[in-house]
């Protein structure tokens, strides 16, 4: 890709053109319990990006495991989270408004409740 300090004022209006039309805007609506202990709302699924919200319920932890190919952040809406690595070590305790990064080669297990994470 081309450095955009580089090009002519008629490049960058096309560069800076073609960047917009690939804004989209997205809205979260919360859905309907359905009796599943996780449930996933999509709000962007791009090549280099991914943005949902996971609702998690009693009963929705998850095992210790790894992501290998992308880095993953965390942010806890309402309730609460643990985010637990191997040997059972506490990563990280949050609560509203708090995130984590994880690593992709780090393990992580979340062991969450009456959640809603981002």
């Amino acid at each position: 890709m081309t450095d955009p300090r580089d090009m002519s004022p008629e490049q960058k209006e096309a560069w800076h053109q073609a960047a917009e039309s690939q804004v989209h805007t997205f809205r979260y609506d919360a859905p309907v319990p359905n009796g599943r202990p996780k449930q996933l709302a999509w709000l962007v699924r791009r090549p280099s990006m991914h943005v949902a919200v996971q609702r998690v319920y009693e009963g929705g932890e998850n095992n210790l495991h790894y992501h290998t190919k992308s880095e993953t952040t965390w942010m806890v809406l309402s309730g609460r989270a643990r985010f637990v690595g191997v040997d059972e070590k506490v990563l990280a305790e949050l609560g509203p408004m708090d995130g984590i990064m994880v690593r992709s080669e780090e393990h992580t297990s979340e062991l969450q409740s009456h959640l809603n994470l981002v």
